[in-house]
């Protein structure tokens, strides 16, 4: 689950530059004004801003220009780098309410999405979500089904334990009741699945995974994917991560193999601040022995490209 400002003591905090509220709001304006665009100042200032200033630009620019940020910027860019640029605008809870309403929309359902919100929110987050997307739930429920549909309805429920205190006896118990639900039979007991990954900490899970590893020589994420299949295995495993390890994962399949998830890639990139991709890069290169700005530069083009690497933090990670 997402804390707050969620990371690891000890990670350094990585500052936006210092802007003024009413110049960069007349900057963007004139950047935008009649013909062309100039996408350079739109970078500079939408990739190196926090949510708070921008929350301010968009005042300012609404009230000396009488049109919104969002409505001239729809105008004047397209696609991902138009998409990328809009959300950048948005505070955390007001994205995670559009990728759901996004996710949901149209035919099809776009599953990863879901559990991009729903498996990395708080409690306390996806209680105000649920309090500003009314019928949220029924919707979830008409646009999903089966295992999955169980672990976003369970999750939604805002009952999830969030302590970071262990007990390492009820931590035996649910790795050995794991055990019991799948490997050691035929066939899998989903509900004591879905009981335990929703409902137990990630800091308590991640000591059932010890001791899952210290009996079966592999963690309870192995034993997921032996036992479980498609978004219903994603969702579970999500439920078993730390944000930043979650999000270093979700970005490198995003941008893995042939064609690129740009939906997944722009709401990672917009969701968390510098800080949080500073410790999401770190980790990446840690687990996939490459770099994120690498990666990144060789699956994206254009502008598109400019703006990631804009909101990219600095430093070697």
């Amino acid at each position: 689950m997402v804390p707050p400002m969620g990371l690891v003591p000890g990670f350094p905090v990585i500052p936006y530059t210092p802007g003024d509220p009413a110049k960069d709001a007349n900057d963007l304006y004139h950047a935008m004004k009649g013909a062309g665009t100039d996408d350079s100042v739109l970078i500079k200032i939408l990739g190196n801003r926090s949510k708070e200033h921008l929350q301010q630009v968009q005042l300012m620019y609404e009230s000396l220009h009488k049109k919104t940020l969002e409505h001239d910027l729809r105008g004047d860019t397209s696609a991902n780098y138009g998409k990328l640029a809009r959300y950048l605008l948005l505070i955390p809870l007001q994205l995670k309410i559009a990728n759901l309403r996004d996710s949901m929309k149209g035919a099809g359902t776009y599953e990863k999405g879901l559990i991009d919100v729903i498996c990395m929110s708080s409690n306390a987050e996806l209680a105000q979500i649920k309090a500003m997307y009314p019928g949220l739930e029924k919707e979830i429920e008409k646009e999903t089904s089966g295992n999955f549909r169980k672990v976003l309805m369970e999750l939604l429920k805002c009952k999830r334990d969030e302590s970071i205190v262990v007990n390492e006896h009820a931590a035996q118990s649910d790795a050995d009741t794991l055990y019991r639900a799948g490997e050691k039979k035929v066939g899998t007991d989903d509900s004591k699945f879905i009981e335990i990954l929703t409902s137990r900490s990630v800091a308590h899970l991640a000591a059932v995974d010890r001791v899952y590893t210290s009996l079966h020589k592999h963690g309870i994420a192995r034993a997921i994917e032996k036992e479980t299949s498609g978004e219903y295995q994603n969702a579970l495993i999500a439920c078993t991560q730390p944000w930043h390890v979650y999000f270093a994962d979700r970005i490198r399949y995003a941008i893995k193999g042939a064609g690129t998830d740009d939906r997944g890639l722009i709401y990672a990139f917009c969701v968390n601040d510098k800080s949080q991709l500073g410790l999401i890069a770190k980790t990446f290169r840690e687990k996939h022995g490459r770099t994120m700005v690498t990666e990144i530069e060789g699956d994206t083009s254009g502008d598109y490209r400019k703006l990631l690497m804009a909101v990219m933090p600095g430093g070697s990670f």
